[in-house]
């Protein structure tokens, strides 16, 4: 089950995450192109981030077609991850 880590390791380990795997689709790309390519962005992500991830990712409310949106499930994990500051 998940469980929270130190404060603020999620937010390295997410970090570090966003630098790994958010490079931009070329503007050229076909819609159809950019949202395979980010289904395939998000199935690595809950791949390698494993069984925790993906149990956490089902917390967030997100719908089927949310989950296979790189940058929505990415988002989730920002607001999980990332602390507030005021």
């Amino acid at each position: 089950m998940y469980t929270k880590t130190e404060s603020g390791s999620n937010s390295i380990l997410w970090s570090t995450w966003q630098q790994v795997v958010m490079t931009e689709v070329p503007d050229a790309a076909t819609a159809a192109v950019k949202k395979k390519i980010s289904k395939q962005k998000s199935i690595l992500l809950l791949n390698v981030a494993g069984e925790d991830a993906i149990y956490l990712a089902s917390t967030f409310g997100l719908s089927d077609e949310d989950v296979d949106n790189y940058h929505k499930l990415g988002e989730a994990f920002d607001n999980n991850a990332v602390p507030k500051r005021n």
